[in-house]
């Protein structure tokens, strides 16, 4: 017996020795050092991304085998790390795409905004859950960006409830490609964690003209050559798609015990027309936050969200809110309020400190 334990000990001193990126990998990437350490795990995230964008750059991703060379590409970087894809804004750039600055709620400038907002958001999602003891509870991010700060925050609720039945709605104007693939081929914006993804080679052309269609007034759209087109929407659709895969992968991985289920939507009306087709509850918990920036203002972003708090607190009067704005000199809490009774056109938002 004991020299069975010897030989069992050695095996897992080659095995650190030899593949010490596996040794790791469980203890960097874990739902405890994430939430203990995000700042890190953002770090090694971004250095993840450098090599990845240089082998993008030498690999083929033409139409023919696009999708074959990209996921062999993502599966050798997630090696290194299985959420290299996600990340959150570090800065803000005016319209003209010149000048930038940094972005006052960097988490590797000042950690300690964000730390508080996802530790009021991520409280706020947890008494959901306890509330509804094993009943669905819908939380849906807004402005999410590469989402990273959304799986801080459902992390950590989860990590108090381990067999929460949760369905996540992300919308985010970078979700605009897949929502189009989505949309035009009736099927549904739900990630999976399964290796199988979205297919729409076949009718790529049609997906093209489709997209002429509905962008009859952006001449970039207008302009493009038809097989330049093509290839975009192909590399813009499998990105997202990977992207939020490696989110709803290592959530199911850390919690194997809850129900959770991850949809994409690029707008608010795509995503209420959604809830209402499909009979889906409207969300429990929304959260905001980048979306007051120059950029996001001009995109109409403030605009977006309050009509999603607006549609949610009339279908559901108990839900909650809490939007990261920037002030004069500090960050605060926006929560959303209907002036007047269920049916309400008009809303507020309430300024709490953080």
């Amino acid at each position: 017996m004991t020299l069975n334990k010897t030989n069992i000990i050695l095996q897992l001193i080659f095995v650190v020795i030899l593949h010490p990126q596996l040794a790791g990998m469980e203890i960097t990437y874990s739902a405890n050092a994430i939430v203990a350490n995000p700042v890190e795990c953002l770090k090694k995230i971004r250095t993840t991304d450098k090599p990845y964008c240089q082998d993008l750059k030498n690999i083929n991703l033409t139409l023919p085998t696009l999708k074959e060379n990209y996921i062999s590409c993502i599966k050798k970087h997630e090696q290194t790390c299985p959420l290299f894809l996600l990340d959150e804004c570090t800065q803000v750039t005016c319209s003209n795409k010149i000048l930038t600055f940094p972005c006052a709620f960097s988490r590797l400038k000042n950690p300690a905004i964000r730390e508080s907002f996802e530790k009021r958001t991520s409280d706020l999602l947890s008494n959901k859950i306890n509330e509804a003891q094993g009943q669905l509870v819908t939380y849906t991010g807004f402005g999410c960006g590469e989402a990273f700060q959304d799986l801080i925050i459902i992390t950590k609720a989860l990590m108090t409830h381990q067999k929460a039945h949760l369905n996540i709605h992300l919308i985010d104007d970078n979700n605009t490609s897949y929502s189009w693939a989505t949309d035009f081929l009736n099927h549904c914006p739900e990630i999976k964690t399964d290796d199988i993804f979205l297919d729409f080679e076949s009718r790529l052309p049609e997906l093209a003209q489709h997209v002429r269609e509905i962008n009859q007034n952006i001449p970039e759209i207008q302009n493009m050559p038809s097989e330049t087109l093509q290839q975009q929407l192909a590399f813009s659709c499998l990105k997202k798609e990977v992207q939020y895969k490696q989110f709803i992968k290592w959530l199911a991985q850390q919690f194997p015990e809850s129900k959770i289920a991850l949809y994409c939507h690029n707008v608010v009306q795509t995503y209420c027309n959604f809830l209402q087709n499909n009979n889906l509850a409207h969300a429990d918990i929304i959260t905001a936050s980048d979306i007051d920036d120059q950029g996001a203002i001009e995109m109409g972003a403030i605009c977006e969200y309050a009509a999603l708090c607006k549609a949610t607190l009339n279908a559901k009067p108990t839900s909650n809110s809490a939007w990261l704005i920037r002030t004069h000199d500090y960050a605060a809490i926006a929560v959303a309020r209907l002036l007047g009774t269920q049916g309400a056109t008009q809303i507020s938002f309430d300024h709490e400190d953080l």
